[in-house]
């Protein structure tokens, strides 16, 4: 049996997304309990085989399998509302081999759901939960026009509220609110500082203000999306050993603002009005 995830409520019960049904299992009891699809109950999950689980922040319990997105009962244990997923691919079919599926809600209450697909999807749509509308987003390349249909992995916020997407193939995305556009990041062999490649697999972002990129097959990158809280006070010099040892022994800050730093070979004037450095 495969759990594609795992989720939690707010009663504290997990929640896991298998090949094989719904289980949920309370973690203060250990017991188990496990729902799936019963062909002689209209009000049972559609399928077995569960993409994912999650709670808005209404306490609405959502589950997707590969031809809906259903809102769930956890007390009776039976279907509220059933989503056809049939608008997400072009093709508008059912059984379209929907491969991620999950659901990812931002600080403004915007239901995104995330998906990759073998037919031909951008990855990325809209479920308004007042009309149970699914609206699917097309993204497209400024300088190409060409569609990025490789689909979206992992979704998240940082600090600033700033949503980050992670796809399958096209690199990282960050949604400009503003300007209702998203702007890519993408692998740069020449550049050591871009993304060490374009196929993300999740993302996380931490309480420091930085993002985690899982990258397909390499390490993770991460980076700030805020200012840093410390910045460097001293320049590192064309040559590092031309003042021997830069052991900080004293600083002092004098009455026009100016900085004096005394190091080990050392004394440096730091004028941070004009940004000027004196060894």
């Amino acid at each position: 049996m495969t759990v594609w995830s795992i989720s939690q409520d707010h009663n504290g019960a997990l929640w896991f997304s298998t090949g094989s049904g719904l289980y949920r299992l309370d973690p203060a009891s250990g017991r188990m309990a496990h729902y799936g699809h019963d062909p002689m109950n209209s009000s049972s999950l559609s399928s077995n085989d569960v993409k994912s689980t999650s709670e808005d922040s209404g306490q609405r319990f959502w589950v997707a399998d590969e031809d809906y997105l259903e809102e769930f009962d956890r007390d009776q244990g039976k279907v509220l509302l059933r989503v056809p997923l049939t608008g997400l691919t072009e093709q508008g079919q059912r059984g379209v081999g929907m491969g991620n599926l999950s659901f990812y809600e931002d600080h403004l209450g915007i239901f995104w759901v995330i998906y990759t697909s073998t037919g031909h999807g951008s990855g990325l749509a809209v479920f308004d939960r007042a009309t149970n509308r699914l609206t699917r987003c097309s993204i497209y390349d400024q300088k190409s026009g060409r569609e990025l249909s490789s689909g979206v992995m992992a979704a998240v916020e940082d600090l600033n509220k700033t949503l980050w997407l992670a796809t399958k193939s096209d690199g990282l995305l960050r949604f400009d609110r503003e300007r209702g556009i998203f702007i890519r990041y993408r692998n740069h062999p020449d550049d050591l500082e871009s993304l060490a490649e374009d196929r993300l697999i999740s993302l996380f972002a931490d309480r420091e203000g930085n993002v985690w990129t899982g990258l397909h097959a390499t390490s993770p990158d991460f980076f700030r999306s805020t200012s840093r809280s410390f910045m460097p006070l001293l320049r590192r010099p064309s040559n590092p050993h031309s003042f021997g040892e830069t052991f900080v022994n004293a600083i002092y800050e004098d009455h026009q603002g100016v900085l004096w730093i005394g190091t080990t070979g050392a004394l440096i004037r730091i004028d941070r009005k004009s940004g000027q450095y004196r060894y």
